[in-house]
């Protein structure tokens, strides 16, 4: 098991996403540590989430990772890390004539149903540094 002690800094959790918004998602087989599930993950006006860390810490190490369902939708993820937040974007491929790939706008309810699943995953994992 994860905690945010000083001596273990690590965050990791899943985000599914349901018709009704993005949510922690937590059992006897996922787990979420360091970050403040008692604050769903936020769709920000970016279009991205937004989910904050219980401890404030300097990031090492950040990863989002989509799973299968995503993978199959061709839905790629991208993260930033902050000392006591986390911005995460995804996208898929684009048009023709567009950019290879684009930004997901979460805040659109149509672009938001590309990602609406009761089984799909959103993988969080960030190593931090505790300041001395």
């Amino acid at each position: 098991m994860l905690d945010t002690t000083p001596e273990h800094p690590y965050a990791a959790g899943v985000i599914r996403f349901p018709a009704t918004g993005p949510e922690w998602y937590a059992n006897s087989s996922h787990i979420t540590r360091g970050f403040d599930t008692s604050i769903p993950p936020e769709i920000v006006s970016s279009g991205r989430l937004y989910v904050r860390l219980l401890t404030s810490m300097p990031v090492s190490f950040a990863t989002a990772s989509p799973d299968e369902t995503f993978a199959e939708r061709g839905i790629t993820v991208g993260i930033s890390g902050a000392v006591s937040g986390c911005n995460i974007g995804l996208s898929v491929p684009g048009h023709r004539d567009g950019p290879v790939r684009r930004r997901l706008q979460l805040d659109d309810p149509d672009e938001y149903a590309l990602v609406a699943s009761d089984l799909a995953n959103l993988w969080l994992y960030l190593a931090r540094v505790p300041t001395a």
